[in-house]
């Protein structure tokens, strides 16, 4: 029995430890899957994160937008032997499903997570509670964009933004043959999007474009001047079910 994906060549861009799960169930659909992570993922560990750390129950709030962050999060906090039950009177908030899924991971349930996985829905769901007056922390990216950092400031919070790890773009071995014939690419964040335009420029116009959301669609249209598709839900699995969507319309 053909599987609805058979004979489909699919990109996947993110990193090479978040992949595995994007490929194997692509690949149980039956496409040809190509993996090529556009970015590489490296903790940052400096005087300020160890000494924030140090005085972590000094903060009511700790905001995680991505599974990265939680990972590097606890895996830092561990391996510098800080009692992890410093962390039990803090609240938690996250974006989406799958962080929150690894936040429960680590023994920890959230307080606010959004209906839609955005930091700018997270935001919304701290005004509309009127939190205000709150130490926050967001352990984040060094590239993660100050909205959310921003916005909760404006509500009268006291915000640390920290980054603690940082986005690299990898050496990258993988044809341009393989990018032009491609039936999909993938994104999962902007920076996978920038890093693809530098190495591959306007390889993409033959394949089509499905992004994990708003914030990547926007940086495919500022860099290709092209309108990606985007999945009502804004995760891997909420890309998968477009992907097989659209080709079961063209059946």
């Amino acid at each position: 029995m053909k599987k609805i994906l058979q004979e489909k060549k699919i990109i996947v861009t993110r990193s090479e430890n978040q992949s595995n799960e994007f490929c194997s169930k692509l690949s149980n659909l039956g496409a040809t899957v190509i993996n090529i992570p556009l970015i590489e993922i490296r903790s940052i560990i400096n005087k300020e994160i160890v000494s924030t750390y140090k005085n972590i129950s000094n903060y009511e709030w700790i905001i995680f937008t991505s599974t990265n962050s939680i990972e590097i999060f606890f895996k830092t906090f561990t391996e510098h032997n800080f009692d992890i039950k410093e962390l039990e009177n803090i609240k938690f908030a996250v974006v989406g499903n799958k962080t929150k899924n690894k936040l429960l991971e680590y023994g920890f349930q959230n307080s606010i997570c959004p209906d839609k996985f955005t930091a700018d829905f997270l935001l919304k769901e701290f005004i509309s509670q009127n939190i205000t007056q709150k130490r926050i922390l967001i352990p984040t990216s060094n590239i993660a964009k100050k909205n959310l950092y921003e916005g909760l400031t404006k509500l009268g919070n006291n915000v640390t933004f920290l980054p603690i790890y940082e986005n690299i773009k990898p050496n990258i071995s993988i044809s341009e043959l393989d990018i032009v014939n491609a039936d999909y690419i993938t994104f999962t964040s902007p920076s996978t999007v920038e890093n693809f335009h530098t190495i591959y420029n306007s390889k993409i116009v033959n394949s089509k474009i499905i992004c994990i959301g708003t914030v990547t669609a926007n940086k495919v249209k500022e860099l290709f001047n092209i309108t990606p598709l985007i999945p009502n839900e804004f995760t891997i699995d909420g890309m998968i079910d477009l992907i097989t969507n659209n080709e079961k319309s063209t059946l």
